[in-house]
């Protein structure tokens, strides 16, 4: 009989444990479901079926995968310095007025409407 009085002491004692804990399980539960409902939008569309059973560390890689900027390639036909060094002629215009109507009237004599307004 001492032996069932120790027994429902440890069984008292761990439901108190789990009746302490309870709460800050269900916090940490509702947390990984927040973050990985959040890491799952970064996802494309077609991605996020396929990762939603990964561990959340695994979602947070690909999240900041998907979500690094590409890198856009300029293909432009013109020579290096066609514009002044500048991206646009309206970029020149903006930022060189000057330069850009000296340029423009050795080349062509034809100032083109990029200029800034008087």
């Amino acid at each position: 009989m001492s032996e069932d009085g120790k027994k429902d002491e440890l069984i008292a004692e761990l439901q108190g444990t789990i009746n302490q804990l309870s709460p800050y399980k269900e916090r940490l539960e509702t947390h990984e479901a927040n973050r990985r409902q959040v890491l799952l939008e970064r996802l494309p569309e077609s991605k996020q079926d396929k990762f939603k059973e990964h561990p959340i560390d695994v979602l947070e890689d690909l999240a900041h995968e998907y979500s690094q900027p590409g890198i856009k390639v300029k293909v432009d036909n013109q020579p290096p310095g066609a514009y002044g060094g500048y991206t646009s002629m309206a970029e020149w215009a903006a930022n060189d007025p000057k330069g850009y109507k000296a340029q423009n009237r050795a080349t062509s004599g034809i100032t083109v409407g990029y200029g800034p307004k008087v």
